[in-house]
């Protein structure tokens, strides 16, 4: 009883002390990767310029209200070539003074506005999408980190396996050299050889210290060296080929701006009209007859219709432009779906190759490990050396190894995969 209870107490302190480990996720490293990269505060940013852009657009609506002022000196004035008995016909002054206040109100734009505006928003759009892009394409280089700490988590625990074979290999080494039964060089070889594993160990830390310091300065979040890195649980199937990537949305919002700035051309040839109103005070006033100072107002609307569109074929070629940057986009498009459907390929024949060679690599570790276990019984029987020893020691812990790099390739290749596709 008293041996369980010391035992509980010992467990009890090593799941407490596991708890207190912080734990980190792929999810959570794409969720801050999307929230900390610089690249992120661009959207706000956008969204705060299209609303200005907007809000300009908007008072193209509101009336425009002027001020003029003018003083002219000319050298002839108008003047009537008569002289009538009785009558004082007026001279006008060759000094002449205007001041205006002009107010004019928008009646129909012809549609330009709208179409400015439907233009900015699927600029904003394009420029959104772009970003979301950026921040998409992030994921692959937050997997390569995140991945480079796991390779070193399980090499660090293949490491700490093969230090703890080797002391208590040494133990029974140094036993038997005691008893007279073992040479001084078989327990130097084990000793050398644990010397090496722990220099490894010691490579392997500092290699997990610069994939988690890189991760860290990617995210801009402080992750501890003691962080544990939870794997992934992806699964695969030959059939997963329903590209949903963001360049793709990306594409049909370019399509989107072209097509707002095909329907602004349209406008290019219907008529503006708007309302006007001018007051003023100057001399002459409306009444050029009368040569003294005095106030006046006109009222009135106006029309203008520019005809140069309809023959200077300004309109066709910019349409014939937009036809081709609709073409260039479409072939950028394909392009990409060519580029992504190649790599899946890869991906997938990747991950098949891989399962393949777990299969093989557990096969490959059971044998070892029976070889291994041979190879201690001849050693403790004096029938080989240390050095025999080592070889299968080493071999099987080869085997080991590969198994946890090739487990690690296959998450890596399906979180690829699983990028690739845009899931």
């Amino acid at each position: 009883m008293k041996i369980i209870r010391i035992f509980l107490i010992v467990l009890t302190g090593a799941v407490a002390l596991h708890a207190q480990e912080p734990t980190f996720s792929l999810e959570q490293a794409y969720q801050l990767a999307r929230t900390n990269y610089p690249t992120a505060q661009q959207l706000p940013l956008l969204d705060e310029t299209n609303r200005l852009q907007i809000s300009n657009l908007n008072k193209n609506y509101l009336p425009t209200l002027e001020l003029n002022a003018q003083a002219t000196y000319q050298t002839q004035v108008t003047a009537l070539p008569i002289e009538l008995p009785g009558l004082d016909i007026p001279t006008i002054s060759k000094d002449q003074y205007k001041a205006t206040l002009d107010l004019r109100q928008n009646l129909w734009d012809g549609g330009i506005t709208n179409r400015q505006k439907a233009i900015q928003n699927a600029s904003t759009q394009v420029e959104k999408q772009r970003t979301e892009v950026e921040l998409y394409n992030l994921q692959s280089r937050v997997n390569q980190f995140y991945f480079n700490v796991l390779l070193a988590d399980e090499q660090l625990q293949l490491n700490e396996i093969l230090q703890s074979n080797l002391k208590a290999r040494i133990k029974k080494a140094e036993a038997a050299v005691a008893n007279g039964t073992s040479t001084k060089a078989n327990l130097n070889s084990l000793q050398a050889e644990l010397l090496n594993t722990e220099a490894q160990a010691i490579e392997i830390r500092a290699g997990r210290r610069t994939a988690v310091q890189s991760l860290s300065l990617l995210l801009k979040t402080d992750l501890a060296e003691n962080t544990i890195f939870t794997k992934t649980n992806e699964s695969f199937t030959r059939n997963q080929n329903n590209i949903t990537r963001p360049e793709l949305t990306f594409y049909q919002y370019q399509n989107q701006l072209l097509a707002a700035q095909s329907d602004l051309i349209s406008t290019r040839n219907l008529p503006r009209v708007s309302a006007f109103a001018t007051g003023g005070y100057g001399r002459p006033g409306l009444n050029f007859l009368d040569n003294d100072f005095t106030t006046y107002a006109i009222l009135g609307a106006s029309i203008r219709w520019n005809f140069s569109e309809l023959y200077n074929g300004k309109s066709n070629n910019d349409r014939q432009l937009l036809t081709i940057q609709q073409q260039q986009v479409e072939l950028q498009k394909q392009t990409f779906l060519l580029n992504t459907n190649t790599q899946l390929s890869q991906l997938q024949n990747d991950i098949a190759r891989l399962q393949e060679l777990l299969q093989k690599d557990r096969q490959q570790i059971a044998l070892r490990e029976s070889i291994r276990q041979t190879a201690e019984a001849q050693l403790d029987n004096g029938i080989i050396t240390s050095a025999d020893y080592l070889i299968e020691l080493n071999a099987e812990n080869q085997a080991r190894l590969n198994l946890t790099v090739h487990e690690l390739q296959l998450q890596l290749a399906q979180v690829n995969l699983r990028v690739t596709i845009g899931q």
